[in-house]
């Protein structure tokens, strides 16, 4: 057995309780925790917290990936097989960011790409897909509307469509620019 990788944080039992805090409040008030954090501390204290988090959430991205893996082969899929699966990250959900601020996602799926916060917005080999879809004369498919029983997806993503209609290429003018 490999011997564990290290951890990608360090914290105080301080800096948690301050960071549990924030992560249990609504956004204005993260905002201001934030804040409030930076007016205790410098500037440096402000960043090492924030660089620390982002250790503990790329750490629990990977054990949610890790525990999703093990479930899989628990159920009786081929441990190579369970490392294939699309999982979120926060590089797929930082990609999401482009997509999802690319249209207006009203008409979309729950599960859309192009819908910030979904499950396919956040996973990196989606977003990419969705992200070359763009630039090529494929198309991105729906996952979740007119799917084959075999799991073949027959109707085009809604956001997918719209990010196509927004685009301005080389001679052309989009739609939004011709009304």
């Amino acid at each position: 057995m490999d011997a564990p990788a290290a951890p990608l944080y360090s914290l105080s039992d301080a800096d948690a309780d301050v960071l549990a805090g924030i992560v249990a409040a609504s956004g204005p008030d993260r905002r201001a925790m934030l804040a409030s954090y930076a007016a205790a501390h410098d500037q440096s204290a402000l960043i090492d917290l924030i660089a620390q988090f982002i250790g503990v959430a790329k750490s629990v991205t990977e054990n949610c990936r890790e525990m999703a893996e093990h479930l899989l082969t628990l159920q009786g899929a081929h441990p190579y097989e369970a490392e294939k699966i699309n999982m979120p990250t926060l590089d797929g959900a930082l990609a999401g960011v482009k997509l999802a601020n690319s249209v207006d996602p009203r008409g979309a799926c729950h599960g859309c790409a192009f819908r910030l916060g979904s499950v396919a917005n956040q996973c990196p080999s989606t977003t990419m897909d969705a992200v070359w879809c763009q630039t090529d004369v494929h198309r991105f498919m729906c996952h979740a509307r007119g799917v084959l029983d075999d799991g073949t997806p027959t109707v085009r993503c809604v956001g997918d469509a719209k990010a196509q209609r927004s685009l301005v290429r080389p001679g052309t003018v989009s739609q939004e620019q011709s009304s």
